[in-house]
């Protein structure tokens, strides 16, 4: 999985058992059938031998119950799952594009960015917004689609916006003029922040792995790492 969601496919073994009640053996009839709902389509009989494959990209809804052989119906259980298909996202100044990639390179696709966009120094995104950082001190959000949604500015950071990260619906923006990480709400009001380490003087992107933030830094050609508390 990744943050949650099913790379590319989700396989679904459903089972079902009823159980012998201690005193009332007789009262056990075993289970007849399962039955399933996928993203509300019309229930259908579930066979144990054939795994439920699901390959389509996207958030899915999933309901199953099961009869016994006395005709007894457990009530309708309903779970969400999301399968997504991981890709990369690589902002090009020259000409102003996003470029999607997947994990093998391939070209999956290019999204325009707003015209006052022009100067992109960074990009990141979740499952539901891409947000590009620019020199003119904004950040820009857009959905996946590629339509502008908002854009708010800096503040405290004027040119010196060289990268940019998202984690849980809050923007984090590498000031290479003032040596430091700021963190916004999606509204563009600042909620956080930190100073970069004297050495990393002159970062040039911004990255988070788990609990980990990933600092690049062009002059001394290192990776500084810190950590999310």
């Amino acid at each position: 999985t990744l943050e949650g969601a099913y790379i590319s496919e989700a396989s679904i073994v459903l089972s079902a058992s009823d159980p012998v009640i201690d005193g009332n053996e007789s009262q056990t009839s075993g289970i007849l059938t399962t039955s399933y709902s996928l993203d509300n389509q019309p229930f259908q009989a579930y066979s144990s031998s054939i795994p439920l494959e699901v390959t389509i990209e996207g958030l899915h809804t999933l309901s199953f119950f099961s009869t016994d052989r006395a005709g007894n119906e457990e009530p309708v259980k309903t779970i969400e799952f999301t399968i997504v298909y991981p890709s990369f996202l690589v902002v090009d100044t020259s000409d102003r594009l996003i470029y999607q990639y997947g994990l093998t390179g391939n070209l999956l696709d290019t999204l325009p960015l707003n015209p006052a966009n022009s100067k992109p120094t960074g990009i990141a995104a979740d499952t539901e917004r891409i947000y590009t950082v620019d020199k003119n001190a904004k950040v820009y959000i857009y959905d996946t689609a590629g339509t502008l949604q908002t854009s708010f500015p800096l503040g405290v950071i004027n040119d010196g916006a060289r990268g940019i990260a998202v984690a849980d619906n809050v923007i984090f923006v590498v000031d290479r003029g003032g040596d430091k990480v700021v963190s916004y709400d999606l509204a563009g009001t600042i909620v956080g922040g930190f100073k970069l380490h004297k050495n990393n003087s002159d970062p040039q992107g911004l990255g988070i792995l788990g609990q980990t933030f990933i600092v690049v830094d062009e002059s001394d050609k290192l990776v500084y790492l810190y950590s999310i508390v």
